[in-house]
């Protein structure tokens, strides 16, 4: 039977506190939101039969990292699909274990894994909504606010007491002194802190004159920047890589591992090469000084086999925007080929110690939009 998302009533509301994902997405009648769940019920179709219901159970969970693995892990299918008419589903490997998918045709599995966040900062991510979310219900004639919010700790403040001092510190603002001062340019507000002495949690508030025209009653929080301390860095990377590998040290078969990074916002490209080729290191002794890297604690050092074949590093697979994703193939050192056919985005690790780059020759994303091979 066909996969279909529910006739339900939509609305163009944001995301609401404590609201997964895929609540959001069923619900939410934004564009973005509708391209969504025609290319995931497209895609789901695609899959084989036997095996749908148990990636839809992650799907649709109330667990958001669950559900972008798992979102992840169905984009991965839908992509091949369109590169080989057959993709086994979760083959059986020689440990007893399994990998997610395989390439029959071309001899390869792949294993995918989704760079997340920790517990600790889902939980973090989950009180400063909640505080956010009684903040928005604040309304004010003359001023709107910015927001900063971190709630590292378990304990978050009282949303009572916040917005009793937030008025009382507005009614000691001047809207027509500050509307003067910002309309010559000066950047005017001073933000405001309420904070914990434990370091559990920190709101930082700035106003800024409404423009003449727009006083009137209205809701005051409009710009929010939630702070995030708890974002996955390269050491969390390259230790998921490693344990993968050590996972299917006995596998007999061409290996990828597919690494989705997009939840990593500062993971940059060079941080990602020092995780499968060895960190950058400066060598002042000599004269001159010179670059190498230390072969150690990552994906291809000098002693390993050459497993994997190669690392499939996906960044910028966001719900909704799947088409502006990208995917690069690093391959090991002194591999400037991709094992799976076509004109990718390639990188891997020259002889001269430095990573080399082809681009793609073609749009990956196009990709999404042609039928699965035959």
């Amino acid at each position: 039977m066909d996969f279909h998302f529910p006739d339900t009533e939509r609305t163009a509301d944001e995301k609401r506190p404590g609201e997964s994902v895929w609540q959001f997405l069923v619900r939410s009648s934004w564009p973005e939101a509708a391209e969504t769940r025609s290319d995931i019920a497209r895609w789901l179709n695609e899959y084989p039969a036997d095996d749908r219901p148990r990636l839809l159970s992650r799907l649709t969970t109330g667990d958001d990292a669950v559900s972008r693995s798992a979102h992840t892990e169905l984009v991965l299918h839908a992509l091949l699909r369109r590169l080989a008419s057959t993709v086994v589903v979760e083959p059986p490997t020689p440990s007893g274990g399994l990998t997610d998918y395989q390439l029959p045709g071309v001899g390869l599995d792949f294993e995918v894994y989704r760079l997340t966040t920790s517990r600790k900062r889902a939980a973090a991510d989950q009180r400063a909504a909640d505080v956010l979310a009684g903040l928005r219900k604040e309304s004010s004639e003359e001023f709107w606010l910015s927001v900063n919010v971190e709630i590292p700790g378990a304990q978050p403040p009282s949303l009572r007491r916040i917005r009793t001092e937030i008025r009382e510190w507005l009614a000691t603002l001047d809207w027509a002194s500050a509307r003067t001062f910002a309309d010559a340019g000066g950047y005017w507000p001073q933000p405001k802190v309420w904070a914990d002495p434990t370091g559990a949690w920190r709101i930082e508030v700035s106003a800024w004159p409404r423009t003449a025209s727009a006083r009137g009653a209205g809701p005051a929080v409009g710009v929010v920047e939630e702070l995030d301390p708890f974002l996955p860095g390269i050491d969390a990377l390259r230790t998921r890589l490693l344990d993968k590998l050590e996972q299917h040290r006995q596998l007999d078969r061409p290996l990828v591992l597919v690494v989705d990074v997009s939840a990593a916002t500062f993971i940059h490209d060079d941080e990602i090469e020092d995780a499968l080729y060895g960190l950058t290191v400066l060598d002042t002794t000599t004269t001159p000084a010179r670059e190498y890297r230390r072969r150690r604690a990552c994906v291809w050092p000098d002693a390993r086999p050459v497993r994997p074949v190669a690392v499939l590093v996906v960044q910028h697979l966001y719900w909704g925007r799947v088409r502006h994703a990208r995917f690069v193939w690093m391959t090991p050192p002194g591999v400037p080929s991709c094992p799976l056919p076509g004109p990718w985005e390639v990188g891997w690790l020259g002889v001269d110690g430095r990573v080399h780059r082809d681009p793609a020759a073609f749009d990956v994303a196009a990709l999404f939009d042609a039928d699965p091979a035959a």
